[in-house]
């Protein structure tokens, strides 16, 4: 983003949805960076986003920017993800089937348990916690 303009009573919740919706758009993504010129305003909205980077103590250079962190766990909740597992359908079925009962009248009631014991090196079933 190269450029943040909102009115002030909606400032805070726009620019916390854009950050919401990048984190979940890129799963992997832990930080975002705010990037601006030494002594430039960032306004208060970003700066109660975004936090001062510290450097390391031994760093003695001296920058022209100022970087600022936003970090994903203020934001969204921490993701981990790992391989299915055949005991996982007992805790998966519920949730598939409040969505539709299409997939289990189609492929049975145990679908989903064939599919995570179908895995090999070509097929994956990842689970998000």
């Amino acid at each position: 983003m190269n450029y943040f303009v909102a009115k002030s009573d909606f400032a805070y919740g726009c620019a916390t949805e854009i950050i919401r919706t990048v984190f979940n758009a890129v799963p992997f993504l832990h930080y975002i960076f705010l990037v601006v010129p030494r002594g430039v305003e960032t306004g208060s909205t970003l700066t109660e986003l975004f936090k001062p980077m510290a450097f390391k103590e031994s760093f003695t250079g001296r920058l022209n920017i100022e970087v600022q962190v936003c970090h994903r766990h203020d934001h969204c909740a921490k993701l981990h993800i790992r391989s299915a597992r055949v005991e996982d359908h007992d805790d998966l079925t519920p949730i598939f089937n409040r969505q539709s009962d299409v997939l289990t009248s189609t492929y049975g009631d145990f679908f989903l348990a064939e599919l995570i014991e179908a895995q090999d090196e070509k097929i994956n079933v990842l689970l998000q916690m």
